[in-house]
């Protein structure tokens, strides 16, 4: 490694860019961070964490809700259609035998 060469940065780790404008905890929007921090205390930490996880949670149930909407459309169409043979079934069974 050659000495001179700076370190190795990504920039979108970063919370407070060098030389720019102070980036402010996304929860309370008053403490500017430092460094590397997502959070300016533990308690904005915690109410972070658990938007993200209710967020994470809001998805997981409307992924799983609209599967469920797509199930429940394909049985109907089903149950259409099984009545549909059971109706002409019975049509055939009523009309008078030759």
């Amino acid at each position: 490694m050659n000495p001179q060469s700076a370190p190795d940065q990504r920039p979108q780790s970063v919370a407070t860019p060098s030389g720019g404008l102070p980036v402010y905890c996304p929860v309370c929007q008053t403490v500017p961070l430092q460094g590397k921090q997502q959070a300016c205390s533990p308690r904005c930490r915690i109410q972070k964490s658990m938007a993200t996880r209710e967020a994470k949670r809001v998805k997981i149930q409307a992924d799983r809700d609209a599967t469920a909407r797509l199930h429940l459309r394909a049985a109907q169409r089903s149950v259409a259609e099984t009545q549909r043979f059971i109706s002409e079934a019975l049509n055939l069974l009523q009309e008078p035998s030759l």
